[in-house]
């Protein structure tokens, strides 16, 4: 369920215990895009069935105050996907097997090669990196506000 504004154009409207079931996270495996910036969706039951192509997707925005912790928890972890997951491509680029030991050993120098530069890769691992090669994440989930789109085909 989530609660939020919905906005399309100069339309707005409340959304309260509105279900969803799909989650989306855009540059996943996409070593070149360095963070999730416009890239979260997720899908409401009644977008899924919307008569366009693909249904109807929410891009999720920027978090009411009360909400904030929820949102960077769980930003926080969808970060983590998003960068194990370009770790794991550059292995399969690199035709490299992967093991634990090499999000121990090399998982933290190869994303500060590929994405150091970027404030909200720094941002993520300094709020719980403790310069840990893999570090630990936070464990509260968030509601948040929403825009929507229609795909085209």
């Amino acid at each position: 369920m989530v609660d939020g504004i919905l906005r399309s154009g100069d339309r707005e409207e409340a959304l309260r215990s509105a279900p969803f079931e799909t989650l989306s996270l855009g540059n996943i495996a996409t070593p070149t895009e360095h963070n999730l910036a416009n890239q979260i969706w997720i899908q409401s039951l009644a977008g899924k069935g919307a008569s366009c192509p693909g249904g109807v997707w929410y891009e999720l925005g920027r978090p009411a105050d009360e909400y904030m912790r929820h949102w960077e928890a769980f930003e926080w972890l969808a970060l983590m996907v998003k960068y194990v997951s370009d770790a794991l491509e550059v292995c399969v680029m690199r035709g490299e097997k992967v093991h634990l030991k090499f999000f121990q050993r090399d998982f933290i120098t190869i994303m500060r090669h590929l994405h150091g530069k970027d404030k909200v890769f720094r941002r993520w691992h300094a709020a719980f990196g403790k310069g840990l090669s893999f570090p630990v994440p936070p464990l509260h989930l968030p509601p948040i506000s929403l825009r929507s789109y229609a795909i085209q085909s």
